[in-house]
């Protein structure tokens, strides 16, 4: 069986995703230039830096601000 807690994110066993924090692009460019995740999507780019993240933060738009990106953390379990 699965729990999940809603507030303030959304939290598994093995998963927690949370608004995003200030340092949200330091924490993210880590993961996310990694090849491995890259390779298994369509958008990604490869090396993906500073430069990228913030050209993602930009086209997110005015629409929606950079308080709507979610953390991800993964849990061992």
């Amino acid at each position: 069986m699965c729990s999940i807690r809603i507030e303030p994110g959304i939290e598994t066993a093995r998963l927690r995703l949370t608004p995003a924090s200030g340092d949200y692009a330091d924490r993210a460019i880590p993961i996310i230039n990694d090849f491995d995740i890259a390779r298994m999507t369509s958008r990604i780019p490869h090396p993906y830096g500073p430069a990228e993240a913030e050209a993602f933060r930009q086209s997110l738009g005015k629409a929606q601000s950079h308080d709507s990106l979610l953390q991800i953390e993964t849990r061992e379990g």
